[in-house]
């Protein structure tokens, strides 16, 4: 089945966009994703008054709309809710989600919601408006896909255990829902599941990145990219907060962490704080009998005695994507040998 996804040509964060239809798009293959760049709802500077879904539905564009879109918006909805729908125009707003967890990925914000609303335009219309008048879970999040959510904090309590649940499984049956869209539903949330995981505060890090500050821009780039594999990693910029200990901050992660990756350079070898931190990761390795600390040449460098033995992973330049797989099937390796 092909949906629509239309954002705004202003809208200012059409990446995000284009991530969520690329991760939904990826996960199944019964649901389609297409984006589509149309003024449906005008997102230019000193538009951001509330959006009424009614409103939008009856524009022109919404009245000859034949088939359920997904317009995604930045400005907030007239109701205070985060999605909602009339006919067949679906409106996914990321205003306070933007507003309230900044640093946060979007695209699986996105993800979510895309998530929400797809099985059902497989249905008849008068099944789709039952199950949508039909609130399930009215209490907290337990992590089903039909969560009734009244906060953002809510959402993303849902999405760290997205699932569809018994009870909403069997309503889906009974209004008709082919196994298959059934099935892909479950792959998209399993996907979301697995890469909100890497975002989970309470979640042991995967990887730990001991780097110089002025390896940083690279260091973040790998950092990003092990989360949006599915993994979580521990870079410094994202988790220190003033007045915290770096001592005990630091300390703890490294204890924590799963793997240790120093990126290697002109810098990190003369860093005392990464040779502090690299002796830590040494002295675990040696206690626990196992491969814990893996090095990242990003820079030609003296290798220290203490690395020269180990093999290296080759990422600077045009090696960085090899390297990233091979860090991501390591990491994929450790889990599975859990």
């Amino acid at each position: 089945m092909e949906t629509t996804v239309i954002v705004s040509p202003s809208f200012a964060k059409v990446e995000s966009v284009k991530k969520a239809v690329q991760i939904v798009n990826q996960a199944q293959g019964s649901f389609k994703l297409k984006l589509s760049l149309e003024d449906w709802v005008d997102e230019s500077i000193g538009s951001k008054r509330s959006l009424d879904v009614l409103r939008v539905s009856r524009s022109a564009k919404g009245t000859t709309a034949k088939e359920p879109v997904i317009i995604v918006t930045g400005r907030p909805l007239k109701d205070g809710y985060f999605a909602n729908e009339h006919r067949n125009c679906f409106l996914i707003s990321t205003d306070v989600e933007e507003t309230t967890y900044p640093t946060r990925p979007l695209h699986l914000y996105i993800a979510y919601n895309v998530s929400n609303c797809l099985p059902l335009f497989t249905l008849p219309v008068a099944q789709r408006l039952k199950l949508q008048d039909e609130v399930v879970h009215e209490d907290k999040p337990i992590g089903c896909f039909n969560d009734y959510c009244q906060t953002i904090r809510d959402i993303w309590t849902s999405m760290l255990n997205v699932h569809i649940c018994p009870a909403c499984e069997a309503d889906f049956e009974a209004a008709g829902l082919a196994a298959v869209y059934m099935d892909s539903t479950s792959k998209i949330l399993e996907r979301i599941r697995k890469l909100v995981r890497a975002y989970d505060k309470a979640k042991r890090p995967d990887l730990f990145i001991c780097h110089s500050f002025q390896d940083r821009r690279f260091s973040e780039k790998l950092a990003i990219d092990i989360r949006e594999a599915g993994y979580k990693s521990w870079f410094a910029e994202f988790e220190m907060k003033i007045g915290d200990s770096l001592n005990d901050k630091i300390g703890s992660a490294i204890r924590r962490s799963g793997l240790f990756a120093v990126v290697l350079s002109p810098e990190s070898v003369k860093s005392p704080w990464c040779q502090r931190e690299l002796k830590k990761a040494l002295d675990r390795e040696l206690y626990q009998k196992n491969v814990f600390v893996l090095p990242i040449l990003y820079k030609k460098c003296k290798i220290p005695d203490y690395l020269e033995e180990k093999l290296r992973v080759d990422m600077g330049g045009r090696r960085y994507g090899e390297g990233l797989a091979m860090i991501i099937e390591r990491l994929r390796d450790m889990e599975e040998a859990k």
